[in-house]
């Protein structure tokens, strides 16, 4: 005589798996850290924000408004938006070891700040812990 098994059972099994998954998929994961960083007001955080919009349901949140978290496939990646003032600038060093990858943003529509970007870009690219990193202008 053939049983079927009973709902419970069909429950409980259904339960490991999704716990089973979770656990794998938390488990292989891999975290990329990206710094976002540029002189103020070039448009960090625009870029940020069109990416949290374009990927709303795998936004992570956090208490700290300059990190963004996002869940890409087998990826967590955490972006960093930092101040572009002169003081936020002081701080960008800081996070340079960490990062996966940078992404320096201008504003090419403000060609008064030009000559500044150009310091501040030549300054990144001879910083020892930013060598052999990828870097998006």
């Amino acid at each position: 005589m053939i049983t079927s098994p009973s709902l419970y059972d069909i429950g409980k099994v259904g339960q490991n798996e999704v716990m089973d998954f979770h656990k794998e998929t938390e488990e292989t994961r891999r975290s990329v850290t990206i710094i976002v960083i540029g002189l103020d007001n070039s448009g960090k955080s625009v870029l940020v924000e069109a990416i949290q919009r374009l990927l709303p349901s795998r936004m992570g949140s956090c208490m700290k408004s300059e990190l963004t978290t996002l869940l890409l496939d087998d990826y967590e990646v955490s972006i960093y938006d930092l101040n572009g003032d002169t003081k936020g600038q002081e701080i960008w060093p800081n996070y340079y070891a960490q990062a996966h990858g940078l992404v320096f943003v201008l504003d090419s529509s403000d060609f008064s700040r030009m000559p500044e970007v150009k310091f501040i870009l030549t300054r990144l690219l001879s910083d020892e812990r930013v060598a052999g990193k990828p870097i998006l202008l």
